[in-house]
């Protein structure tokens, strides 16, 4: 068994194996969800401060919303200060990119400038964390693989929340966002007619939305992303605000569940529309 902590302070144990959850079904679309979890491992809370950062910078109640019986899904229990799988494991000379993108699986940065990890992992400390972050993208692999064997076309949906308004250091800082965004890498990530298909979903659903802004899609649509070749990826985000209160972090149970149910809806719309 492997105790983890709670960033909300209580702790629980599990197994190894449990901690990267996955589901395979026999359709076209799949689902990720990389940074909803809210542990870490208790070998490891000495590593970080849990401040109002952890909750904050954390896409809490995402796996509520986008997890479901009708596709192949995969998600961790780990918080993404632990270990962020929408991040090369190690990179260096990141600062050119984005504040909201400095960092790699091991050193995400706080958007509102909170120190997070207090003390570096030591080398036998980072091998224990790259087996769950290899065990979570070489399952995705699989996912993508085998669904390449079965359908023409197959897509990735990695999804994701923000908050309802741009922080300091983000590409919109102060403005309002859409409840919707739908990141393809500036159309390079998917075919239009795909993009075109959820982006008027959401719209006809009552639901702004916005294409690669303030997010284009992060490191596994650029990982996995190949419409030559069949694989479609689309990172979406939806706003904090529709579901939860952001100064609290309590979820709203209804306006959750209408989300979750909006979410089974378009997939099943995906499924009776072959790619």
């Amino acid at each position: 068994m492997v105790k983890l902590l709670s960033i909300f302070d209580n702790e629980q144990e599990t197994s190894a194996e449990k901690i990267i959850i996955a589901q395979s079904k026999d359709k076209a679309v799949f689902v990720s969800v990389p940074h909803s979890g809210h542990f870490v491992l208790s070998q490891f809370k000495e590593n970080f401060s849990f401040s109002k950062s952890m909750p904050l910078d954390t896409d809490l109640y995402t796996d509520e919303i986008f997890l479901n019986k009708e596709s192949s899904t995969i998600t961790t229990l780990l918080c993404p200060h632990q270990l962020n799988m929408n991040r090369v494991f190690e990179a260096e000379h990141l600062e050119d990119k984005p504040i909201h993108l400095r960092g790699d699986a091991l050193h995400t940065n706080s958007l509102i400038g909170d120190k997070i990890l207090l003390q570096e992992y030591a080398p036998e400390e980072k091998a224990v964390l790259k087996i769950y972050y290899e065990e979570y993208h070489t399952k995705l692999q699989t996912f993508l693989e085998e669904g390449k064997k079965k359908h023409k076309r197959i897509l990735l949906l990695d999804c994701h929340s923000y908050g309802s308004r741009g922080l300091s250091g983000t590409p919109d800082e102060g403005q309002e966002r859409a409840d919707i965004n739908l990141g393809t890498l500036e159309g390079k990530s998917c075919d239009k007619d795909i993009l075109l298909f959820l982006k008027n979903f959401f719209i006809q659903h009552g639901l702004s939305c916005s294409i690669d802004f303030p997010y284009k899609g992060g490191y596994i649509t650029q990982k996995f992303a190949n419409p030559s070749s069949g694989v479609n990826v689309i990172q979406i985000e939806v706003k904090k605000g529709l579901y939860m209160d952001e100064r609290t972090f309590q979820k709203k149970e209804k306006e959750l569940q209408k989300l979750h149910e909006l979410f089974v809806e378009l997939l099943k719309e995906l499924s009776s529309n072959p790619l």
